[in-house]
């Protein structure tokens, strides 16, 4: 299984752990950290989106997943910053 395979599993299981570990280990095998977002962290929640749609995860799951993204995204920020990528805002969600 590839690095970034094992990221998405991660982030699909909602592991935070296992996706700073593989994050991290696709870093220091000199994967692009904009690979590993888009081809990883965002690849899983992609999964998650469709499986929360048809009922497979509910809430609780999918905000561990969105919580593995995050810790995934947490070790690639500093990497970014010469990367010309920039933020867009922030987003403030809430329901009553």
């Amino acid at each position: 299984m590839s690095v970034l395979e094992d990221i998405i599993e991660a982030v699909i299981h909602g592991d935070k752990g296992k996706a700073v570990k593989f994050t991290q280990k696709g870093l220091s095998e000199g994967l692009d950290p904009l690979v590993l977002i888009n081809q990883g962290l965002v690849a899983g929640m992609d999964i998650v989106g469709p499986r929360f749609k048809n009922g497979e995860m509910f809430i609780p799951e999918v905000l561990q997943s969105a919580a593995a993204m995050h810790a995934g995204m947490d070790v690639l920020k500093p990497r970014l910053k010469g990367k010309g990528v920039e933020s867009r805002g922030t987003v403030v969600l809430g329901t009553v």
